[in-house]
């Protein structure tokens, strides 16, 4: 392009300008091309590819198509106008069939291939096309003009109802769901979208005799679809989906779609046991630490608000944020220090998240099927798992499987709706997030009354019984279970059923909790690989770890209740000293994490809601360290030989997660990096009861128990004690991935 334009590329950049050059290069592309000169065409994109990264979908196509016809390898020239390309594509699969075996031969037959395959498509021989296409595999040489390839042919064979060879059975469905896989690995989340709302429109309009190959096709490729990066992709993946959920012949089906919708990035990232942050986005966050450090209190963290006013009901505040997806676009406006320095973590941890999508990508999570999740549940548990829409409306539906050793049920009931009376409403309308489930709504009012403080001998407000008395669970199954001697509720959450008190919902006209007949226990995940086996077996060690004035410089005061709590803990258990004091530092807690099995932390905590991955613990400052332990520290760590962690921190088991249900935050954190199973608090609770849940907790374990049955019996001695629901109902058990029922119980 320099020789034939006599000037430097850099000096037309810079006399026209970014587009100026594009549309010359672009100019270049179709130039190269045109007079067949494979060369220049190779020359003209590595020049491309040198001065600029692709900013539009036009862009991205017309480079990958134009590499088609420059492939390594490949010296066989473009066909002339009008030849025949069924002969050509016959003679050249003949001739590579006999002569092309070794490695270097093969790379130059599947090159030629897909030359010809592009020219096909370019042609409308959409057959001819999908012969030539050479495996998938072939990508590493290829490129990815090859996925591209791949992606439109199989969008014009299903659009055309085109039989494919050795695909035909599968339907134009699974032809779909493959070209959208491979346009939303290329970052074509438009055409991603589009292949998306065909197979819901497939999905909506098939028979009932062609509906089960349909789903069963979206079951298939869902997991691997790379829906996380594009907002409008991930709602349309959920809406497919949701459609799909209640259409399966076998409740397997379901299943394996509850799979593919929720959590698919958090569930990968269990097989990537290497993970790290990068180097850039640890510079930045050492620059964002020093930076933070150096200026006053009130412009570093978000500071815990009073008990009765932190569940305030308000679009836009932190709790509703907390209970809504994470948006990956949001930013604020940037005109005070405050904001700019949320921007930059809300750039870092956009950064984390890449990061952990690259790993996923590396991982190889396996799934139970129907039967296997079967074999591992025990006799007295019951499995749960939600799925919400992206979005409500008035005839918005949700649906829960439960599952047990002997059975399988599947319940499609209508969401909540915005028209409820018992659902405080929240004023401007036009506040809410369009694609917010009603749902929303109904966890952040139940919260809110929940932790208000009751009048006189009340455990819960009015209001608060009102909401916990809706039937989120149908009560005559919880009345079998509870016949059968079904007393484990395990329950896979999904959108902002995360963050509901299940054991707090009633289910009998006289008001019988579910917590009176069953343990609650919630699941990150159903991911059955095993874990890689610690380097080490730890032995049984509870480390204990408090700071009260973690935190101070940050403007939160010094809690000395928090240090006796952590030594009445100690007490109760006949154990060591707790770690108190200047030795509660960071590095210490990290130390603790990498030889304990069981660590007890009680520390002053803050959610970031806007950037989950700087969901932060206040330890003591050391040195240059001031003492924030951030969620984005543990992932980094090694924690798989910890069975339980529990946290004596506001809102410690709370969170973020995003459209596509992957989960963020602290807890996300602890799982991540290998710990089994979380002990947390669903909302701020007094000193009294949480010394008393904890040190019962910790001295049930200590003699013995197993970590659910001593979460269990710790739960009803605090109800006891402190019969309030905001004191006993705050605390929840997490499972990890790979913490199984029999371990469990």
């Amino acid at each position: 392009m320099a020789d034939i334009l006599k000037v430097p590329l850099q000096a037309i950049v810079a006399a026209y300008g970014e587009s100026g050059a594009r549309a010359l290069l672009s100019q270049g592309i179709e130039f190269a091309r045109s007079s067949g000169s494979r060369d220049l065409l190779r020359r003209v994109l590595r020049w491309s590819a040198d001065l600029f990264e692709p900013t539009s979908d036009a862009h991205v196509r017309q480079e990958l198509e134009a590499s088609l016809h420059c492939l390594p390898y490949d010296d066989t020239p473009c066909p002339a106008a009008g030849a025949d390309l069924a002969v050509l594509a016959r003679r050249h699969l003949s001739y590579s069939r006999r002569l092309w075996s070794s490695p270097r031969r093969q790379a130059r037959r599947e090159a030629a291939r897909a030359h010809l395959a592009a020219h096909a498509l370019a042609a409308g021989q959409i057959e001819l096309g999908l012969r030539l296409l050479p495996p998938f595999e072939s990508l590493s040489t290829l490129g990815h003009g090859y996925s591209l390839l791949y992606a439109d042919l199989h969008y014009e064979a299903a659009t055309a109802n085109i039989a494919v060879p050795d695909a035909a059975v599968r339907g134009p469905a699974w032809l779909l769901c493959q070209a959208a896989q491979k346009y939303s690995l290329l970052g074509l989340y438009g055409l991603a979208s589009w292949c998306l709302i065909k197979v819901l429109e497939l999905v909506e309009e098939s028979s009932d005799d062609d509906l089960p190959d349909v789903v069963t096709a979206v079951a298939a490729v869902m997991p691997v679809l790379h829906a996380n990066r594009d907002p409008q992709l991930a709602r349309i993946y959920r809406d497919v989906v949701h459609a799909s959920v209640p259409c399966g012949e076998s409740l397997g089906v379901p299943l394996g779609l509850h799979h593919a919708a929720k959590g698919p990035t958090f569930s990968q990232c269990y097989g990537a046991r290497a993970f790290q942050v990068p180097e850039a986005v640890t510079h930045q966050l050492v620059r964002l630490r020093v930076a933070s450090a150096s200026r006053n209190a009130e412009l570093l963290a978000p500071v815990e608000a009073p008990l009765d006013q932190s569940n305030t009901f308000i679009p836009g505040s932190e709790l509703w944020d907390s209970l809504s997806p994470l948006s990956v676009e949001a930013t604020a406006p940037g005109r005070t220090t405050a904001e700019i320095e949320q921007n930059i973590k809300r750039h870092i941890d956009r950064g984390v998240h890449g990061a952990l999508l690259a790993a996923a990508a590396n991982g190889t999570q396996a799934y139970p099927d129907l039967d296997r999740l079967q074999e591992g549940l025990d006799d007295r548990t019951v499995f749960l798992s939600w799925f919400l829409p992206a979005a409500a409306g008035p005839e918005s539906v949700y649906t829960m499987l439960a599952v047990t050793q002997e059975s399988a049920e599947l319940m499609v009931t209508r969401s909540a709706s915005r028209s409820d009376d018992d659902i405080p409403e929240t004023g401007n309308e036009a506040e809410q997030p369009p694609a917010e489930h009603a749902l929303v709504r109904l966890v952040s009012a139940l919260r809110s009354e929940v932790t208000r403080k009751p009048f006189f001998d009340e455990v819960v407000t009015p209001g608060g019984a009102a909401l916990l008395a809706r039937p989120l669970i149908p009560s005559e199954w919880l009345q079998q279970w509870r016949d059968r001697d079904k007393d484990h509720l395990r329950i896979w959450a999904h959108g902002p059923l995360h963050y509901l008190p299940f054991h707090l919902c009633s289910y009998s006209a006289e008001g019988q909790l579910v917590a009176d007949d069953f343990t609650v226990s919630l699941v990150t995940g159903l991911g059955t690989s095993s874990p890689p086996a610690p380097p080490a077996p730890r032995r049984a060690r509870t480390a204990i770890i408090a700071s009260a004035c973690g935190g101070e410089e940050f403007g939160l005061e010094c809690e000395t209740i928090l240090e006796e709590h952590a030594a009445n803990i100690a007490t109760s258990m006949g154990t060591d000293p707790p770690i108190i004091k200047q030795e509660a530092t960071r590095q210490r807690l990290l130390d603790e994490l990498s030889t304990a099995d069981v660590v007890h932390i009680a520390a002053h905590g803050t959610q970031d809601a806007a950037a989950p991955w700087f969901h932060c613990l206040y330890l003591s400052p050391d040195g240059d360290d001031d003492g924030r332990v951030f969620a984005h520290d543990i992932l980094g760590a090694d924690l798989r030989g910890v069975r339980l962690v529990t946290l004596a921190s506001c809102e410690s088991a709370l969170g973020r997660y995003d459209i596509n249900d992957n989960l963020r935050g602290l807890p996300a954190a602890l799982f991540l990096a290998g710990a089994q199973a979380l002990i947390g608090c669903l909302w701020p609770v007094q000193p009294e009861p949480a010394t008393h849940f904890f040190a019962d907790l910790h001295r049930r374990i200590a003699q013995g128990s197993a970590t659910l049955t001593a979460f269990r019996g710790a739960q009803l001695a605090t109800r006891a004690d402190f019969p309030a629901y905001r004191d006993w109902g705050a605390f929840v058990f997490l499972n990890g991935w790979h913490h199984t029922v029999q371990e469990a119980t």
